[in-house]
């Protein structure tokens, strides 16, 4: 995998922030290891270091401000892989997740591949869900499948900085 730029990074934080698998606690704290780091740190990370009390809305907001340039789906590809490992790694209620991540994935926003393919998840666990055609176990274990096409792509935080 390509080693994420800053730029990345701040992304992959947003869509965490959105998704909810990260709090604004974590952008902080990521802010602030940048901000220790360099003599001269870009203002966006300084603003993210202050906003430890903000709604994580406003934290995403902040994080449209981290200077560079995205790798195309890298950090869309963090975001599952990070999904991946918080679905596997609790018990957590999947089924919000899979309902944001495709609210998230439309207007361009995610690869088309991944789109379509959550688009797909999204239907199959409507349907399920009303009783129509499969169980909720079987869409749980697609998308959980599905996630684990990205779990190479899942964050190791403590390299960032």
């Amino acid at each position: 995998m390509m080693e994420p730029t800053r730029k990345d990074l701040g992304e992959f934080y947003r869509l965490s922030l959105l998704a909810g698998l990260r709090e604004p606690a974590e952008v902080v704290r990521w802010a602030d290891s940048i901000v220790g780091a360099e003599t001269s740190p870009h203002i966006a990370f300084i603003e993210l270091c202050l906003a430890a009390a903000q709604p994580a809305s406003r934290v995403a907001d902040l994080l449209h401000d981290v200077p560079g340039q995205v790798t195309s789906g890298l950090p869309v590809r963090m975001l599952l892989g990070a999904a991946a490992h918080f679905i596997s790694s609790s018990a957590a209620n999947w089924e919000p997740l899979v309902v944001r991540l495709y609210h998230m994935a439309g207007g361009g926003r995610f690869p088309e591949e991944i789109y379509f393919r959550l688009v797909t998840l999204e239907d199959e666990y409507a349907l399920a869900r009303d009783g129509m055609h499969r169980t909720l176990a079987e869409v749980r274990q697609a998308f959980t499948a599905f996630l684990q096409e990205y779990e190479p792509y899942g964050p190791d935080e403590s390299a960032w900085k």
